[in-house]
């Protein structure tokens, strides 16, 4: 059983019914994660703070290529295989697409794909093309902030000169 670091706080939250008893919170997570494929999550703590940090589960590797696999390796003939041109998805296309003009804000790549909001595939997309240096941030230092735009790469502008010659 823990000791609350804030009886006040503690007592009011009580009485809101929004904690049982203290030192339960750390057990349950551990017993809830169990039932999950991914792996316990990491807890850290020092005398002022404590940050528990959830692992997302590990997702299917890419089959292997090769002859034993029955799928073939190389490049597809033609300029798409160019710099980190094997995008996977048409919506990181679409977004590639989107910011050849200027720099956009997510909700602003969303609507250039007909979307009424952003989803998930488009944040996905997002990611991806993030991880691939093809796009990146306006602003660097404040990936989270509301201004943030994203424009493209020397290698997303590579990219893009060939898909055009594709076309």
């Amino acid at each position: 059983m823990g000791i609350p670091r804030n009886p006040l706080l503690f007592g009011l939250m009580h009485r809101m019914n929004l904690v049982e008893k203290v030192g339960s919170g750390l057990l349950r997570i551990r017993q809830m994660s169990e039932a999950y494929p991914c792996p316990p999550p990491r807890i850290e703590a020092d005398a002022d703070w404590y940050r528990i940090i959830f692992l997302r589960p590990e997702t299917e590797s890419q089959p292997e290529s090769g002859p034993e696999s029955g799928l073939e390796s190389g490049p597809e003939s033609g300029p798409e295989s160019g710099p980190e041109s094997g995008l996977e998805s048409e919506t990181a296309k679409s977004v590639i697409k989107a910011l050849t003009g200027h720099p956009l804000q997510r909700a602003e790549i969303a609507k250039a794909l007909g979307h009424d909001q952003v989803s998930g595939a488009v944040n996905r997309a997002v990611k991806e093309l993030l991880k691939k240096q093809l796009i990146e941030y306006t602003l660097p230092d404040k990936p989270n902030s509301r201004l943030q735009q994203y424009r493209l790469t020397k290698n997303g502008r590579k990219l893009v000169a060939g898909m055009k010659r594709n076309d």
